[in-house]
């Protein structure tokens, strides 16, 4: 995103939180200087890493936490044929200026591989629309926690299909780099 700066919209410290109580965040928070306010709300202790990770890879230009309170929610079928609502947990932009959204996920349950599929089609058309590239990523936390990644490229194992084991086998060590 040419000319981005997380840094032209922040608010003070007193003022962010007063805003969080007033979507209603009362959860954990993690300091960020990648996003738009300088703290992303975080659900759980893998969201609080993730986000900490984020902030830290080199290649990731901003990132948001999208706690439910942003209202943003994808439509997905269910298992049982339900129309339901899936809150992805962050939206990435990347030094390469495409975007990702992306799910942390601790604990898979048989809705799971719906919620991707209509994921990765709200990505297909967001990037039909605005011409920007646009793709999903579940990270899984057991791969992440085993992985270690340093860069926002290291997580391309998960795209891959290649977690935990997999990952091992196919060379993928610390910090996700091949083994020659």
């Amino acid at each position: 995103m040419e000319g981005y700066s997380a840094e032209g919209c922040r608010l003070g410290f007193w003022e962010l939180r007063a805003w969080l109580r007033h979507i209603g965040w009362c959860g954990r928070t993690k300091p960020s200087r990648k996003t738009i306010v300088n703290l992303a709300a975080c659900d759980n202790d893998f969201e609080e890493r993730f986000a900490r990770f984020l902030q830290n890879a080199a290649d990731v230009t901003a990132f948001a936490k999208l706690p439910l309170q942003f209202g943003f929610a994808i439509e997905y079928t269910d298992s049982a044929a339900s129309l339901r609502y899936y809150e992805p947990d962050f939206v990435i932009v990347l030094s390469d200026e495409s975007h990702r959204l992306v799910e942390t996920k601790g604990r898979e349950d048989p809705d799971v591989a719906h919620k991707d599929r209509a994921a990765r089609l709200w990505c297909e058309n967001a990037t039909q629309l605005t011409s920007q590239r646009w793709s999903y990523l579940k990270v899984p936390q057991v791969g992440f926690d085993k992985l270690q990644p340093t860069s926002f490229a290291d997580l391309a194992v998960f795209a891959a299909g290649k977690v935990g084991a997999v990952a091992d086998a196919a060379g993928y060590v610390g910090a996700s780099r091949p083994v020659p």
